[in-house]
């Protein structure tokens, strides 16, 4: 039951990131939303499990001991009347902070993980840099906002246990009392006394299961809040018409800079653009803007993602071999042949099992590249697909490019790359 709950979870999370806007994709390392998407499932689907499991047994016993008490005796167990309003004002009092506590151990739990993974990514630039004691420092300082959040959160679950504790333990004494009153003045027999001690001990052994349980509710709500929050990231993608893209003087803006200011441009069928400019002057901004990942501030009309192919840096990709990452089995038979031919065009056919992060940068970027001709669109998008490929490929490289997007409108970033200019109808030069 719970492999499957937690399946379904992972799977339905895993829907709603790739619903979400890319501004909220930038703004967290991949390791972030890896830890919502499994590990938060995982832990929910566990925590709500074992409470559920828990409750029943605890409530099937305390509902079964408290007819037996009644039985025996319904003026004694008119206590259980005073049990109750305290036991709800405990879970008032302390049921929101642990709530609270618990959502804020997973976002930190979420963040410790972002920085683990990013550190271990960077091996090299640690060890070139001596960047030890500042990337030992991030992981420690997210180590104690995780640590500091779990302890608030068990701190407070047990003073709540503990104060439980002690009224179930003053309760049970007032009662004793009470059926000792009962026995002097002849309304409990002796046999009634036992009988009525053994179904009370496993009632108080029911009740205590419950409040032992409800701190774990509690979490289990913080968990729920995270999933819908989760959730509500998600973003309806914008429907467009027609196979036109028009931005007419938009702007985007990053927090800390802006980026695009008051940019035009209009891409009719069949034109070829190259987009040049030093580093930081928005080229790659501008192909998310164009692809609809990121939304500008102004005017703008942009055609949908199924007649668009692009390659935008960095270059990504999914678990599994070169094939995979075309869902070769799928392809038409007119695809296969055209993707096995460019594989052998461009010296990747020995590596088609391959893992696209077992080819150096150069193989990884040509992959890239036929991946991308491979998609049949109007418009066509490439994020210097000349960086990275040794110099006698360029012009082969540049040349399949130019051919197999003939026809179709193609919009291509670079740096340098001047013998190429004359094979594209305008050239845009950002500052």
């Amino acid at each position: 039951m719970k492999n499957i709950i937690l399946k379904e979870l992972t799977m339905e999370t895993l829907k709603y990131y790739f619903n979400f806007p890319y501004k909220i994709v930038l703004s967290k390392n991949s390791g972030y939303f890896a830890s919502r998407i499994y590990d938060e499932s995982n832990n929910l689907c566990s925590l709500a499990i074992d409470t559920a499991s828990d409750l029943l047994s605890s409530l099937i016993i305390a509902i079964t001991s408290l007819a037996l008490i009644l039985y025996f005796s319904w003026k004694m167990t008119c206590i259980f009347v005073v049990i109750i309003p305290v036991i709800y004002m405990l879970a008032r009092k302390f049921g929101t902070k642990v709530s609270s506590f618990s959502e804020q151990e997973k976002e930190k739990e979420a963040n410790l993980r972002e920085k683990i993974i990013t550190l271990v990514s960077s091996y090299r630039t640690v060890k070139l840099f001596n960047l030890y004691d500042i990337s030992f420092k991030k992981v420690h300082n997210a180590l104690d906002r995780f640590l500091n959040a779990l302890y608030s959160k068990i701190k407070f679950t047990k003073l709540y246990g503990t104060l439980n504790d002690l009224f179930m333990s003053l309760m049970e004494f007032f009662v004793l009392i009470g059926l000792g009153i009962g026995v002097i003045l002849g309304f409990l027999t002796i046999g009634g006394l036992f009988g009525y001690m053994q179904a009370f001990w496993r009632g108080v052994s029911g009740i205590t299961s419950l409040i032992e349980n409800f701190p774990r509710l509690m979490s289990l709500k913080g968990y729920l809040n995270r999933l819908k929050e989760f959730e509500s990231f998600q973003e309806k993608e914008k429907s467009w018409e027609g196979k036109e893209i028009v931005l007419d003087k938009i702007n985007y803006s990053f927090p800390e800079r802006s980026v695009i200011k008051n940019f035009s441009l209009s891409i009719k069928g069949g034109e070829k653009i190259l987009i040049t400019g030093p580093n930081g002057s928005g080229k790659t901004t501008l192909l998310n803007i164009m692809c609809g990942f990121l939304e500008p501030e102004g005017h703008y009309k942009l055609t949908d993602l199924k007649n668009i192919s692009a390659m935008i840096m960095p270059m990504e990709f999914i678990p599994g071999s070169l094939k995979d990452n075309v869902d070769f089995n799928v392809l038409s038979e007119n695809n296969k042949r055209k993707f096995l031919t460019l594989i052998e065009k461009f010296g990747l056919d020995n590596k088609l099992e391959k893992t696209p992060f077992e080819l150096s940068e150069g193989e990884k970027k040509k992959f890239c590249i036929i991946r991308t001709l491979l998609k049949q669109a109007e418009v066509y998008f490439f994020d210097e697909p000349l960086s990275n490929i040794d110099e006698g490929s360029k012009e082969d490289v540049m040349n399949v490019i130019l051919s197999e997007t003939k026809g179709k409108s193609l919009v291509v970033v670079m740096h340098g790359g001047e013998k190429f200019h004359a094979c594209f109808d305008e050239i845009i030069r950002l500052r």
